[in-house]
């Protein structure tokens, strides 16, 4: 996924965190499978497919065939005033296969 941030990057912003979630609709449980906090214009542009930070352990398998949404999460954190939160940015689901290690 390439996401493009410099329009969240106004001129009093100190810095943008964001965040990127797996989320197992039934029952619901959320993991953080990715984050930075950007700074800079230079950082703005992000490149998912070359960033991947955490896994996610399917301890029970209990996950297996389960449909999983990915969400993109920032906060925009200004020098002065309140922080800026948006959730559900952009987001895309898929099925887990029934079959892995």
């Amino acid at each position: 996924m390439l996401c493009p941030l410099t329009p969240s990057l106004p001129g009093l912003c100190s810095y943008v965190s964001l965040c990127v979630c797996v989320c197992a609709l039934q029952p619901v449980n959320r993991a953080i499978i990715w984050d930075r906090i950007v700074t800079n214009e230079e950082d703005a542009l992000i490149d998912m497919q070359s960033d991947n930070e955490y896994t996610i352990n399917d301890q029970f398998s209990r996950l297996r065939g389960r449909e999983l949404k990915v969400t993109l999460h920032y906060d925009v954190m200004p020098i002065v005033g309140l922080l800026h939160t948006r959730n559900n940015v952009c987001s895309t689901s898929f099925t887990m296969p029934e079959n892995y290690m």
